[in-house]
């Protein structure tokens, strides 16, 4: 997938530029970091809801065993991709959860 290296010409440079830091480009794919944006959030509770329905999604799709394996690869994807992001020492979920990680 090839990642936008210009601004959109609609006159919203400033957006585009803030909208390109949040993709993310490793081992030839791209996606949006949507969970390290936790500062964009105007309550910490926020963050931490959205942390859990996210958690709650992956596990519940992991489990699933009418999914296809071709599915399935993402969300074990996803699930390295919120561990390593729930990992990273400036979050302070332990008043929120105790374990978050997904072990499944």
């Amino acid at each position: 997938m090839k990642m936008l290296t210009k601004p959109f010409d609609f006159g919203l440079n400033s957006d585009t530029e803030n909208v390109l830091r949040l993709i993310e480009d490793n081992d030839d794919y791209s996606w949006v970091d949507f969970l390290r944006q936790h500062r964009e959030l105007d309550e910490y509770q926020d963050y931490a809801f959205c942390i859990k329905n996210t958690r709650q999604l992956i596990s519940d799709s992991l489990a699933d065993d009418k999914l296809p394996a071709s599915v399935k690869s993402k969300y074990e994807w996803l699930k390295h991709y919120f561990n390593e992001v729930v990992s990273e020492q400036d979050f302070n979920l332990s008043e929120y959860f105790d374990d978050i990680s997904i072990t499944e």
